[in-house]
């Protein structure tokens, strides 16, 4: 299960994209000028990692910073559409076990819990 794969993005990253991979330019958003959140598929955000890196060369001044910070954050990016930002966060179910450590025998507890605020989760322990 993967989920789009959201980046932030300043101007010159998103040109040095459309530049480099003309099919995505029209999604770039290049008319603002301040940072961008834009969202990739897998297969898209993997082509854009591929494609700045084997270009790096290529880069001068400023350009070589903005290259670079694509190829810094688009790795976590895609790691993070696959990992557990992958599942919808209503869905996730987070798992604790807790230990009363000052009582022996230790006594201890395994709780599951949906997504909750920090008040229902004081609840359940």
């Amino acid at each position: 299960m993967s989920q789009p794969a959201k980046i932030l993005l300043s101007f010159l990253e998103r040109k040095i994209i459309a530049d480099r991979l003309p099919v995505l330019s029209g999604r770039m958003k290049l008319d603002t000028k301040s940072g961008r959140v834009l969202t990739f598929t897998q297969d898209e955000a993997q082509a854009i990692l591929e494609v700045t890196r084997n270009s790096h060369h290529d880069f001068r001044g400023v350009k070589v910073h903005a290259a670079e910070a694509i190829t810094e954050r688009f790795p976590k990016a895609i790691e993070d559409s696959q990992g557990i930002g992958a599942i919808p966060v209503g869905e996730r179910l987070y798992q604790f076990k807790i230990l009363l450590r000052v009582l022996r025998p230790l006594i201890w507890r395994r709780i599951q819990v949906w997504e909750c605020t920090l008040d229902k989760l004081h609840e359940h322990f």
